[in-house]
This record gives structure tokens, sequence and C-alpha cells, in this order.
């Protein structure tokens, strides 16, 4: 049987240190660092993210590294909630700041009672 790119992938990946994911009083802990320098974390748990009751989602953190091919180690922190996913690292773009005249009409908006 023939490799395909993806598992010849898996096969040169050494992984140097891990913890297996489970559950453990609703929290989901895993982690993991490759003999490539690559590190991988996260954590979870379950969230009430609606108003009722069966409204339940998992809540997750975390984070991973990895040094780019120039040699400068790139790292992302995460949240995944309610919210939706929000990554954070030095290497990402940021937006530029919302204009004037629509903080102004999203201050209107919310004084009216529309947001």
């Amino acid at each position: 049987m023939e490799a395909t790119p993806s598992s010849k992938l898996l096969t040169n990946l050494t992984i140097l240190f891990g913890s297996p994911i489970k559950e453990q009083l609703k929290l989901i802990p895993t982690s993991f660092e490759s003999a490539d320098g690559t590190k991988i974390q996260e954590s979870g748990s379950q969230k009430q993210v609606g108003p009722k009751p069966e409204d339940i989602g998992t809540v997750s953190k975390g984070s991973y590294s990895y040094t780019s091919p120039d040699g400068v180690v790139i790292t992302v922190n995460w949240v995944a909630d309610e919210n939706g996913f929000q990554a954070t690292g030095d290497h990402l773009p940021t937006p530029p700041p919302m204009p004037e005249h629509v903080v102004k009409l999203l201050a209107d908006l919310k004084a009216a009672g529309a947001l």
C-alpha cells in the first residue's frame, strides 16, 4: 500500500511530549510538542452559552507555535466561545480604528435602544 502525503508527514513526526485528550471534571486539556519545535496547548469546558439550561456549548482556549521557514517563532493564542473564534498573535494584522462617524452612529443606535 502506498503512503499518502499526509501519512508520510505523520510517520516523520516525532512527539516529544504529550498529554491525552480526556474529560475530567468537564475540562478537556491537551498539549504536545514535536521534535521540530511545534507546540500545541488547548483546554476547554462546558458552559451555558444561551438563556436556556440546554444551551450548552464548549468554550476552548489554547495556543500553538511553530518556527517559520525564516527562523521566527510564530505563536497564536486563541479563544473559541459564544463570540466565535478569536485569534491573537504579534504576526497577525490588526484592523484600522473604526471611523468616527461609525462610532457615533453605533452610540446613537444604542442610546435609541436599537442595539
